[in-house]
This record gives C-alpha cells, structure tokens and sequence, in this order.
C-alpha cells in the first residue's frame, strides 16, 4: 500500500504582497457566484422560459445544491492524496477553473431549459472541485505564524471579487440590457476575471512537488 504524499512546508515568515497573491483566487471566487445568483442565471432563465423562469431557476439551483454539497468533500479527499510535479492543490485548481470557465461560456450561449441546467451543473461541478482544492492551500503553504494575516485577506478578497464581479455585471446590462450580449459580456467579464486570479495565485503558491515513500510509485 502507497504511502501518502510528503510535502515540505516553508517556515520564513511571507511578506504581505505574497500573502495577497496567495489569497487573490479568492477575489475571483467572490467575482463569481455573487452575480450568477442575482443577476446572470435569473436573465438567462428569462430569455430561455419566458413567463416559467421562476420555476427553471428553482429546478437550477436545486440541481447544482447536490453538486455543491458533494464535490467539495469528494476533491478534497482526492487531492489531499494526490501525487504530482505541481503540488496537491494547484493540479485540481487549474483544471476545475478551465471547466468553469467552459461552463461559464456555456451558460452564455445557453438556448433552452436543458442547456441551462446542464451548463449550471458544470459551473457548479468545476468551481466547487477548485475551490475545494484551494481551502487547503493556507494551511500547506503559509506559516502557522502568518495564517491570521492570511486568513483576513481571505476575507477581504473574497467582499472585493464581489463587489467589482456584481459591478460590471451590472454596468454590462446597462449597457446591453437584459439581452444574449449583456449575458456574454457579464459572463466574460467573470472568466477574466477568474482566470487571472488563478494565475497569480498558482504563481504565489509556489507548491512543492509531491511524492510517495514507496518505492516504483509513479508521479504526474
């Protein structure tokens, strides 16, 4: 049997800047479910039901509800085992935002019910799978003396990602009005913002490979 992965945990103290990047994917986290729920889904469901939007957004939300209780506790048991050049966390990151950003784009162009629900389940799949994976980069990379600065960027980042997300959501519809071009550029705008972000923090993290005690184990 495989023993778990070993990790090495850094002990300098991070500067504030570092801190901040770290923390910067959850900026785009608070940029995105934020306008989904209260502006972007209830548009969509409207150009695609008409008069039953009400009832596509509630048979929606409740769809994604069983991906959001179950995924992050089935990511986070994987990730904590898994083996790879890049770290634990990082490998579920970037593939769970490259799926969201897919999904996004197919919530956009989204042309009936169906296509709707099917694109939200892949929203609500991939972003929950990511940020699960993200949960337990603090406690890897940053030094227990440094988790309280880090743990109140959290916060802040994440109050910021949702009033600029909800912001140019809003000035998108202004401009385009509750049509197929305001979801596009609000969707857009989310996926830009989600992918830079990650960027910066996968950058930041600086992940130290895993690998496993026994001997022939294979890594990513």
């Amino acid at each position: 049997m495989a023993a778990r992965p070993t990790r090495v945990l850094t002990t300098s103290r991070l500067s504030f800047g570092r801190l901040a990047a770290i923390n910067a994917f959850w900026f785009g986290g608070g940029a995105h479910w934020q306008p989904i729920y209260i502006s972007l889904i209830p548009v969509g469901a409207t150009l695609v039901a008409g008069s039953r939007a009400d009832l596509l957004i509630g048979r929606v939300t409740a769809a994604g509800g069983i991906f959001a209780l179950l995924t992050p506790i089935l990511v986070g048991w994987l990730s904590d085992r898994t083996v790879s050049r890049w770290g634990r966390r990082r490998p579920w990151m970037v593939a769970g935002t490259i799926l969201n950003i897919v999904g996004l784009g197919l919530l956009a162009f989204a042309a009936g019910p169906l296509a709707l629900i099917a694109a939200y389940l892949v929203v609500q799949l991939s972003n929950n799978a990511g940020g699960a994976a993200y949960t337990g980069v603090i406690p890897d990379v940053v030094p227990a003396e440094d988790r309280g600065r880090a743990s109140g960027l959290l916060g802040t980042m994440n109050q910021l990602g949702t009033i600029v997300g909800v912001g140019l959501v809003t000035v998108g519809f202004k401009v385009y009005g509750d049509t197929r071009a305001g979801l596009l550029v609000g969707y857009g705008a989310i996926a830009l913002i989600l992918a830079i972000t990650l960027v910066i923090t996968v950058i930041a993290v600086k992940e130290p490979p895993t690998v496993r005690r026994a001997s022939g184990s294979a890594s990513l």
